[in-house]
């Protein structure tokens, strides 16, 4: 991996920093930022380098991933509690997580200011999206928000309206192949196209190591594809990787069988089915992957085998 800049964010992040510069600066009283971009692109590394700006800290950019500072509070989302089990138990960020918010910015900062980040703003609940307005609107002296999103869209117009936006590009093929300096470039263009071209995300697969395994298991994949069987061991070999990693992983066969690309083959047998047929199985996917982001009880193997058996039984419609 290349280093980053000196202020700390990654290099496709740098015209969104000048912004975040301009719109702090002297001149500007902006107490609330919406900070937006694509999963998976460094979305709160970005506002770890905003907070050390704000709050002065002479932290080493190297030294960021745990940032603990009495000024700062982050927000992550929380899993509800719940004694029926039928509920929704997405993580959310709940109307309790708001209200500590908004007494935290009003209480006397330790230095000259306070910030908090409320990370991914559109999975707030109505309650908190509701409760977030009011510190919006009224903010304390010398406070600021970040909100963080992957979905703009999904967040309430009336807090959109209140904050200014700021939009961090997506890094090019290019960029993301120079910023990711892995030793094995096939490890590494494979990481990225399971990643969907998202750096941050493709070096974090990297160095867990276990690139090799899931490599070998798209290998499997395409090979039992197109002898239209499944060999079962591979649920075993794939049971220590989080289901949502196996998830995409056929999401990325069924893309690429639908969208060719010049650079990678698809699965010769997914190719050959009707585009219809395919998304199908896209929409089957991606209800599986909601069902995994819901679920604490969905295991890589239960996921795995459940979508192979649709792919081979449409196969054999087809043929």
């Amino acid at each position: 991996m290349t280093g980053n800049d000196s202020n700390g964010v990654y290099p496709w992040q740098q015209s969104a920093w000048r912004a975040f510069l301009q719109a702090t600066s002297d001149n500007h009283l902006a107490h609330a930022l919406m900070v937006t971009g694509f999963p998976g692109s460094g979305l709160d590394w970005f506002a770890a380098c905003q907070c050390r700006h704000l709050l002065q800290l002479n932290q080493p950019v190297d030294a960021m991933t745990e940032l603990v500072h009495p000024d700062l509070l982050w927000i992550r989302r929380e899993v509800p509690d719940s004694t029926n089990r039928l509920k929704d138990i997405r993580p959310v960020i709940l109307v309790e997580q708001i209200r500590r918010l908004s007494d935290y910015l009003y209480q006397k900062p330790s230095g000259q200011s306070k910030v908090a980040v409320v990370e991914l703003i559109e999975n707030c609940n109505e309650n908190a999206a509701n409760a977030l307005l009011k510190p919006l609107e009224e903010p304390a002296f010398n406070s600021f928000v970040i909100l963080l999103s992957q979905a703009a869209g999904r967040v309430l117009p009336t807090i959109r309206s209140r904050c200014i936006q700021i939009r961090t590009e997506r890094p090019s093929i290019r960029t993301a192949k120079e910023w990711l300096q892995a030793e094995d470039d096939k490890a590494r263009d494979w990481a990225l196209w399971l990643t969907g071209s998202a750096p941050v995300d493709a070096q974090l697969l990297l160095r867990e190591g276990k690139i090799d395994q899931l490599m070998e298991a798209d290998r499997r994949l395409r090979r039992d594809l197109a002898q239209r069987r499944f060999d079962y061991s591979l649920i075993q070999d794939l049971e220590g990787h989080p289901p949502l990693l196996v998830n995409q992983l056929l999401l990325r066969l069924l893309l690429d069988a639908a969208q060719p690309s010049p650079t990678r083959p698809p699965s010769v047998a997914l190719s050959r089915l009707p585009l219809i047929s395919l998304y199908s199985l896209m929409r089957d996917c991606m209800d599986r992957r909601k069902l995994v982001l819901n679920s604490t009880s969905l295991n890589s193997g239960m996921l795995l085998t459940g979508q192979i058996v649709l792919w081979l039984e449409a196969l054999r419609e087809n043929t």
